[in-house]
């Protein structure tokens, strides 16, 4: 850190010399040295309250408030959100690096999210994340008192068409386990009659597996909401359970079977090889827990039971699956219907009946 001059053609001007997070800083300040020096001392001064986390209003980078944001993330959110939220921070950056919070503005927003969705080629729900993201993260600094408001309150969300409920039937289920691994295949089946993330399968350790009363207790710290949560035991996830031999209390219930054995950090190439040889491209990890849900919703049961099996923080989140749940019920009332039901035999419509005896009294 220090002064610089520069010699130009009508005379000589002076600069400060520093470092900032990581990064070589030069700016010419003025022709006088002595103004230069002042600069240069309130340079210091700031970048030592930077140091203890002491900020000019709006006076913090963007790359500074993404580091603050995951230590919070880190703490705070389970595993697999905090590592979702290091990809959002990082494609972020990317684009808002080395820029002052008070610099960014609800236009630049628009115009990222316009480069994600024409230049990137992202879908609106990747999109999406993006934007609940990096608005949290400036909330953050409102809390924080970094800045004053949120400029981005007035952006919108874009409308997302690409949310599914793809559902396994029996005989595609029976072809995607056919086709996977011999250490793949139970972790889907305990997905299917569980409908856990696939994050709380791989976490799930033997402490949290009770066989005596056929049930699974997944740990708070684990889940999505930060709420633990219990599931019975299907016959189906006893028989895959008592084929693997328990370890301790801490270990993985799915790991490696080599001499040090670990649990898997994810499965989606394995899964990807499977649903290719299963002729089941359209099949993603998160399908099967849809499967698991949209099979108890077509046997009638209750959403607020829906809500709790699978976790979810609003009930609104189940109710995607309530049109299994009419379906069900549409056909247990057509049993009474004269058209679709067992008491009109040969199957006409009994309204059509009526206005073909009016029309026959009309001929009199």
């Amino acid at each position: 850190m220090g002064i610089f001059k520069r010699k130009g053609k009508y005379g000589a001007k002076y600069g400060i010399d520093y470092s900032s997070n990581g990064r070589r800083v030069r700016k010419v300040i003025s022709t006088s040295k002595h103004i230069a020096d002042l600069a240069l001392a309130q340079t210091r001064l700031r970048l030592d309250k930077e140091a203890i986390g002491i900020f000019e209003p709006g006076k913090m980078l963007f790359e500074t408030l993404a580091l603050r944001f995951l230590e919070r993330s880190s703490a705070h959110s389970a595993p697999n959100t905090h590592r979702r939220n290091e990809c959002l921070a990082k494609v972020l950056s990317e684009c808002f690096h080395g820029r002052y919070l008070s610099a960014i503005t609800a236009q630049d927003l628009e115009a990222y999210i316009l480069h994600r969705l024409v230049k990137d080629q992202r879908k609106p729900a990747t999109v999406n994340h993006e934007i609940t993201c990096i608005k949290h993260m400036f909330n953050l600094a409102i809390e924080w008192k970094y800045i004053q408001e949120n400029p981005f309150k007035s952006v919108k969300k874009l409308r997302e068409d690409n949310a599914r409920t793809c559902c396994l039937d029996d005989n595609e289920e029976q072809r995607l386990l056919r086709n996977c691994p011999h250490y793949l295949a139970p972790i889907i089946i305990t997905v299917l009659y569980t409908g856990m993330r696939i994050n709380e399968v791989l976490t799930l350790t033997w402490k949290n597996v009770d066989l005596q009363n056929d049930v699974i207790t997944i740990a708070a710290s684990n889940t999505k909401t930060k709420k633990a949560r219990v599931i019975p035991i299907l016959p189906e996830v006893r028989e895959v359970l008592m084929q693997i031999e328990p370890g301790k209390s801490d270990s993985p219930v799915f790991s490696t079977r080599d001499s040090r054995p670990h649990p898997y950090t994810t499965i989606y190439d394995a899964f990807k090889r499977a649903r290719k040889k299963a002729e089941l491209a359209h099949v993603t990890i998160h399908d099967l827990r849809h499967t698991f849900a949209s099979r108890l919703a077509r046997k009638n049961v209750n959403m607020s039971i829906l809500q709790e099996l699978l976790g979810h923080s609003t009930i609104q989140m189940t109710m995607r699956y309530s049109h299994q749940w009419i379906e069900s019920k549409r056909r247990a009332m057509m049993l009474i219907s004269k058209q679709g039901g067992s008491d009109n035999p040969d199957g006409t419509n009994p309204a059509q009946k009526i206005g073909s005896e009016n029309a026959s009294n009309d001929n009199f």
